[in-house]
């Protein structure tokens, strides 16, 4: 496909509809990668802990979750229709959302205790990103980025289920929509290829899994850009869906897609730390 149909980030998410989608069925970030980083955070900085900002927030999913760990939190992101959705959700009190760019962050020097970025890392100029993030950490502060691997449907205890269903979503992915995809998207099959570039600096990984039914994960399946590039580019065709539908619940031997599945999938989480005065 040529570069110059797949929509520049700033565009890819500015539709209202994609943007209540992502809301309705992109999964919340677990718990656990949060007490991780707010644990990573606590190693050199005491409470109370003032702001965190998530960068490339959409509809709040990885903003939401820190509401308990800091005085404030600001979601941030490129797109006014996911900033407009994400106002809509039921939010914690200390919660706010503006809509900005990861490259020009909109607070002074030294005022942020934690950066956070979840699945949007990689729409950025990581160069222009990393200098935002050293400019308005405090000293100590930190940063964590959060990447999904390739969600999958999943179900307990039928490995040879799960084998044939990651066959059909990976052709899904790689034959059906594969080229409708940016190749920014693309690099999150290579996580192990990004780095925050701080001397103190981790990289953790966990699964995670999420109560789900075929339907729920054919709408989740909806918020990927590939799809919606896809969807954009040929209006005339039957939903692709439908076929993805049909050769899941035969894999499942079910009579219906309000199924219960698990989505199941890998998470990378990078964690880094700002140098403390006099040490850098």
């Amino acid at each position: 496909m040529d570069s110059h149909l797949i929509p520049t980030p700033s565009k890819q998410f500015a539709g209202m509809k994609h943007a209540e989608n992502y809301l309705k069925y992109r999964p919340e970030w677990p718990q656990e990668l949060v007490l991780r980083s707010v644990a990573f955070l606590m190693e050199k900085k005491s409470k109370p802990f003032k702001l965190a900002l998530d960068v490339g927030c959409g509809s709040g999913q990885s903003s939401r979750p820190l509401a308990p760990h800091f005085k404030s939190v600001l979601g941030i992101d490129v797109s006014q229709a996911q900033i407009e959705v994400a106002q809509t959700a039921v939010n914690p009190k200390n919660v706010e959302y503006i809509v900005g760019r990861a490259e020009n962050i909109p607070l002074p020097r030294n005022s942020v205790d934690f950066i956070s970025s979840g699945e949007s890392f990689h729409w950025f100029d990581n160069e222009a990103f990393f200098r935002e993030i050293d400019r308005v950490l405090t000293p100590g502060g930190c940063v964590a980025v959060y990447l999904y691997g390739r969600i999958m449907p999943w179900v307990e205890g039928d490995d040879a289920k799960n084998v044939k269903m990651k066959e059909v979503v990976n052709e899904f992915h790689d034959v059906t929509i594969g080229r409708y995809f940016s190749n920014k998207t693309k690099n999150l099959a290579n996580p192990e290829n990004l780095h925050i570039p701080y001397a103190e600096y981790k990289r953790e990984n966990i699964v995670s899994f999420k109560e789900s039914t075929v339907d729920l994960y054919l709408n989740y399946v909806r918020t990927l850009s590939g799809y919606q590039n896809y969807v954009e580019q040929n209006t005339n065709g039957e939903d692709i869906l439908n076929t993805l539908r049909d050769r899941l619940l035969a894999v499942l031997e079910a009579p219906s897609a309000a199924m219960k599945i698990y989505q199941r999938s890998p998470v990378c989480m990078l964690l880094g730390r700002k140098p403390d005065i006099g040490t850098r």
